[in-house]
């Protein structure tokens, strides 16, 4: 047994506890960065980088913990809260502590999107295993945190998710649409979106992918309302209408429900109904099967 990473782990959670638990009992729970505009947040990093330049080493726990310490101080909590534009009080909060944290020791949130990509099968202990494996260390702190400070202050597109929602799209599919509310050129553009998005995400995980961008991204794809998600999904998931293909073919539920899985990657029988619409409204030249001739 490894006594020394034990050390290091008891370490860090001891200075967690010290941070962050004080920070609760100041009245200053975690905020979701809500409170935190970009000037300020940019000052913070600029406060990080300074600060990581003087101590940064090769282990990603050890940074954690300098950076721990470091605002464990009073210089650190004062140098945290002149980023502020009124000053006054020297107790941070704990967003301030968190965007310091993530900035010094994460700032591409590394842990928060390597987490995305493990297999969905296994359970969030496993998962931490493989992160830790991979960037050799893991905080829970940081890691509950990172996905809202990656969606605030970084929201590149994320192309790799093993994550499934097939709630949403059951959810969002549970409503048949006409689409009258979208145009055909509106349609072009959304397909042609899709196709750019195609190019850049893992081929493996496209369907648990698309739906996480549409949870959690849909502004950052220029999508706008419920009717041009469901039609991006379709676009960028099943474009030849496979799963409309299948139920034309089939007649027996079980066998559908096997050939699209294996076929498309997912089985959802309330997008059959959304598939036959925009093949009718938006696709009315494509022969899905030779059934609906």
């Amino acid at each position: 047994m490894d006594y020394s990473i034990l050390y290091a782990a008891a370490n860090i959670q001891l200075l967690e506890e010290k941070i962050f638990k004080n920070a609760d009992k100041l009245g200053s729970s975690y905020n979701r960065f809500q409170d935190i505009d970009n000037v300020q947040k940019n000052k913070i990093v600029e406060l990080s980088k300074s600060f990581y330049n003087s101590v940064s080493g090769n282990l990603m726990a050890q940074n954690y913990t300098n950076i721990l310490n470091y605002l464990s101080t009073s210089n650190g909590k004062c140098k945290l809260c002149d980023t502020r534009e009124i000053t006054g009080c020297y107790n941070p909060t704990y967003d301030e502590y968190l965007v310091f944290a993530i900035s010094s020791c994460d700032p591409e949130c590394k842990m928060f999107t390597s987490y995305l990509k493990c297999n969905s099968k296994l359970n969030h202990d496993r998962k931490k295993n493989i992160v830790r494996k991979e960037l050799g260390f893991f905080s829970e702190v940081l890691f509950k945190a990172e996905k809202d400070y990656y969606f605030k202050y970084i929201n590149d597109l994320i192309c790799d998710v093993t994550i499934d929602n097939s709630s949403y799209l059951s959810l969002i599919s549970s409503t048949p649409s006409s689409f009258d509310d979208v145009s055909t050129e509106r349609f072009d553009q959304i397909s042609k979106l899709a196709l750019l998005w195609n190019a850049s995400v893992n081929e493996e995980h496209k369907y648990t992918t698309c739906l996480y961008n549409l949870i959690y991204q849909y502004k950052l794809l220029g999508i706008n309302s419920l009717e041009e998600k469901l039609l991006f999904f379709v676009c960028a998931v099943d474009p030849e209408l496979k799963l409309l293909s299948i139920y034309e073919e089939e007649s027996k539920t079980n066998i559908m429900k096997l050939r699209s899985l294996d076929e498309v990657g997912f089985y959802n029988p309330n997008l059959i109904k959304i598939e036959k619409t925009i093949n009718k409204k938006f696709m009315p030249q494509k022969i899905v099967s030779e059934w609906s001739l």
